[in-house]
């Protein structure tokens, strides 16, 4: 597989959105993709738990700017994939089974989502052969410290952050 080929932030978002949905076994209507605030998915939220998936920042690699120019211009950027849970929905043993429940728990997602996205490599839809990205994503960081929202929330959020570079041709 070669690496690198151009793309641009739509597509990267498309692979990872599919690769969270035929990875985490969740419906395609419960990862949703959006730039609003956490605090704003739970107004009408589409079920007890749900992922968001977002760029967050691109910062230019600048060691490719310099060789290539505007050609193709290398990004070091950051995608943010949020599990939401409802944390009160489990009114009996609500700490321990919705922690841990193999099939409900939001340790279990979490770790389906890790796993998703750990050194996944996205390909050009024209030809299987070539990746989307400069090197595999990988994740940067996570925060297992589940904490409401809000103060008063039934819900928590618990926030993993991505390492995905890739060169844009603009």
């Amino acid at each position: 597989m070669t690496y690198g080929t151009p793309t641009w932030v739509d597509s990267i978002q498309a692979a990872i959105v599919e690769q969270l949905v035929s990875s985490t076994n969740l419906p395609r209507d419960r990862v949703l993709e959006s730039l609003a605030e956490d605090q704003d998915h739970l107004q009408f939220p589409p079920a007890d738990q749900f992922l968001t998936c977002r760029p967050v920042s691109f910062p230019v690699c600048v060691p490719s700017v310099a060789g290539a120019g505007r050609v193709i211009t290398g990004f070091d950027a950051t995608w943010r994939v949020a599990v939401f849970h409802r944390y009160l929905a489990d009114q009996e043993l609500r700490d321990t089974r919705k922690l841990r429940s193999a099939t409900t728990g939001v340790l279990v997602l979490v770790r389906k989502v890790i796993s998703a996205l750990q050194m996944f490599s996205p390909v050009s839809p024209d030809n299987p052969e070539q990746a989307i990205v400069r090197v595999p994503i990988r994740l940067r960081s996570f925060d297992l410290q589940t904490r409401p929202i809000r103060a008063g929330s039934s819900w928590t959020c618990t926030p993993t952050l991505w390492e995905v570079k890739f060169a844009a041709d603009l």
